[in-house]
């Protein structure tokens, strides 16, 4: 089930509402080699269906889909949904758009 989001709100009231209150500012924009689960709990996006995670290599030019634009739809997700990927390097995550898409921290699965 998706829930609309409505336009007025920010993205911290979007960070509130799917649970992440306990926020932390940080430069991290890469991250260690390992296997690691995305969650995707809500999508703020006018063009949600162009919209698309995708993680990459360091060094590379070899973009790797994670959530494909209509897969979240626009909106809260209820219930959230969720891929895995394995990197053998350090990486970084791209969308593929210019609106937000709220996901988790990072969790690594080994």
């Amino acid at each position: 089930m998706i829930s609309e989001v409505r336009a007025e709100d920010s993205v911290e009231t979007i960070l509130d509402n799917v649970g992440f209150t306990n926020r932390v500012i940080t430069t991290v924009e890469t991250f260690p080699a390992d296997s690691y689960n995305v969650t995707l709990y809500a999508e703020v996006a006018g063009y949600h269906y162009k919209n698309n995670l995708i993680w990459y290599k360091v060094g590379t030019s070899n973009f790797n889909l994670i959530f494909d634009g209509p897969e979240g739809g626009s909106g809260y997700l209820s219930p959230p949904i969720w891929k895995t990927f394995t990197s053998d390097g350090q990486f970084g995550l791209s969308l593929g758009g210019l609106t937000p898409v709220v996901i988790d921290s990072l969790q690594k699965l080994g």
